[in-house]
């Protein structure tokens, strides 16, 4: 099963924020204030607070990171028809223009968590990642940072993992200068043994939000989980809890609701863990540089 949701989507090109604004609120609105917003370093973000007591939360970039928010709209809706999954900010619409994309988003405000924010944030993804797909992949490439991610579908998770994750970014990491010949034929030799290392009795494709580290989910009004800015296709779920452990884990009562809804990991849970951060380590090393190497290649030789 998969979600085609391009109709559903607003789309305009060539067309002037005004303009659109005007449309999606059916009358003559114009920009009181605007507000810029902190956390990510790829978009240039803000609120917009409107003349009809309205408030809209933008991102915009670059027109050559071609279809980034059109993609990530297509991510967001299909996170939001999980039933019983974490809250996803309403899309409103997506501007391509030659020199510049926009994304305009319903504006959540952020809130301080309450005492069973974390319970919630546990099962809701638990719901998200208990709905069975198809296949591994997803109907449009999209973007991890300012990454292209490759979301070609295949019938197999290791396949799919070796090819369009691990292979992707070593290859992109190689042809950039930023790792030798022999660094990259250990990550070859690697990846072709990960059927090795990543044993499990049960694969199945999730939909996964991509990117799920503490930047990228908010606490809305009522004090439930918003997940924001994604990386959306369907896998293994354990790689989302992978990327929650990378740089900081979230708190112990998430991963109890997570399992308690979802069940326990498989045996090996620790071992895939350090494998599926492979994938953001190397997409760190090319975004940021060499820093991330050292840690790269730790996990590749404790395998090999």
């Amino acid at each position: 099963m998969h979600l085609s949701l391009s109709s559903s989507l607003n789309i305009y090109f060539e067309t002037s924020l005004n303009v659109v604004l005007k449309e999606l609120f059916d009358v003559n609105v114009s920009v009181i204030s605007e507000t810029t917003t902190t956390g990510g370093s790829i978009n240039e973000t803000s609120i917009l607070q409107l003349d009809n007591d309205q408030k809209v939360f933008i991102k915009k970039n670059k027109s050559s990171l071609k279809n980034m928010f059109k993609a990530e709209a297509e991510g967001l809706l299909a996170m939001s028809e999980i039933e019983g999954g974490p809250r996803i900010p309403g899309i409103m619409a997506v501007i391509q223009n030659n020199d510049y994309q926009y994304l305009i988003l319903e504006a959540i405000e952020q809130h301080k968590p309450g005492d069973d924010f974390w319970q919630k944030f546990g099962k809701s993804l638990a719901n998200m990642h208990k709905k069975k797909f198809s296949q591994y992949g997803f109907e449009i490439d999209n973007y991890i940072g300012a990454t292209e991610q490759k979301n070609q579908f295949e019938n197999d998770w290791i396949s799919f993992f070796r090819e369009h994750r691990l292979g992707y970014q070593s290859k992109l990491a190689f042809d950039s200068g930023l790792i030798s010949l022999s660094e990259f034929k250990k990550f070859e030799e690697f990846q072709n043994r990960l059927s090795e290392y990543i044993e499990k009795d049960n694969f199945y494709p999730s939909l996964l939000h991509g990117d799920l580290w503490s930047g990228n989910y908010m606490v809305d009004e009522n004090g439930n989980p918003v997940l924001i800015d994604p990386a959306v296709y369907y896998g293994d779920a354990e790689a989302d809890l992978a990327m929650t452990m990378l740089f900081g884990r979230f708190s112990e009562e998430f991963y109890q609701s997570y399992f308690d809804t979802f069940g326990p990991p498989d045996n090996g849970f620790e071992d895939r863990m350090e494998i599926y951060q492979l994938y953001h380590l190397l997409n760190h090393l090319n975004l940021f540089g060499k820093s991330y190497l050292s840690a790269c290649l730790k996990i590749v030789n404790k395998f090999s």
